[in-house]
């Protein structure tokens, strides 16, 4: 476990290789891309975004609470409370859905860099290059890393595919910098999360409701009124959006040194 909990610390990541009954993963996938397939058949068209992007999000609901005692039997919270040094409690049960024909996302972290938590994984089907791979930043957790500073320092050359099948759980921290690849299979690739967030940090917030009511699939990332456009331009136009994200950052950053200095 020591060698486990060092490599951690020092990759931002771990992985526990067929953790959870594989057929039970096959079984929550195929669940969660009848919903998708039953959406897009009732005209559903997607509000709030993810159509064109291709990456929409899941709240697990009620359907996930299986996956989410095989996960507590395989003794992965065990190993989540041992990385994280005390006793963490869930905070999300979600996940998400890369279509066929989606884009790359922009390289992130999940939340702030002063808030983290640590995300299991649960990979549902044969996951690769082909269906949308999670790309991995190992070390990148371990300094605050404006998005400007992110690629002006090479990070993203550092970038590795994690390729997994059904029962495979990858344990990350929040801060860890990553991103959704393209799909270019022809079947939509799903994956569910569990969330952990040490208590001090998860109290104020109340327990888990995710896996309470239906399960839903809704947009990802893309909210405001200018939705659509910083969609499109993501999309369609990923130079121009590179662009635009690194000049936001840097302004950022300079603004905050400045406040700083004031």
């Amino acid at each position: 476990m020591s060698n486990t909990s060092g490599a951690f610390l020092r990759d931002g990541y771990t992985i526990v290789r067929g953790a959870l009954d594989g057929e039970l993963c096959r079984s929550y996938a195929e669940q969660i891309i009848a919903e998708y397939q039953s959406l897009v058949s009732s005209g559903w068209q997607f509000s709030g975004s993810g159509a064109l992007s291709g990456h929409l999000n899941i709240r697990q609901g009620e359907p996930g609470c299986r996956l989410y005692r095989a996960l507590r039997d395989a003794g992965i919270e065990e190993l989540v409370a041992t990385l994280a040094g005390e006793g963490p409690q869930l905070m999300q049960a979600v996940g998400n859905l890369n279509l066929p024909g989606s884009c790359a996302q922009d390289f992130h972290m999940d939340g702030g860099f002063e808030r983290p938590i640590l995300i299991a994984n649960v990979c549902l089907v044969p996951t690769g290059t082909d269906n949308g791979a999670t790309e991995l930043v190992p070390g990148s957790h371990r300094q605050h890393l404006s998005y400007w500073r992110f690629a002006r320092d090479g990070w993203r050359e550092r970038a590795m595919a994690v390729e997994t099948q059904p029962g495979d759980v990858l344990i990350r921290l929040s801060t860890l910098w990553h991103r959704g690849t393209p799909n270019r299979s022809a079947r939509a690739r799903p994956m569910a999360a569990f969330g952990y967030a040490p208590r001090a940090l998860a109290e104020p917030a109340g327990p888990c409701t995710d896996l309470d009511g239906p399960l839903r699939i809704f947009a990802n990332k893309y909210y405001g009124r200018m939705r659509k456009m910083k969609e499109f331009v993501a999309a369609r136009l990923p130079l121009v959006d590179e662009v635009l994200r690194q000049g936001r950052s840097l302004v950022s950053e300079r603004q905050l040194h400045a406040g700083r200095d004031a």
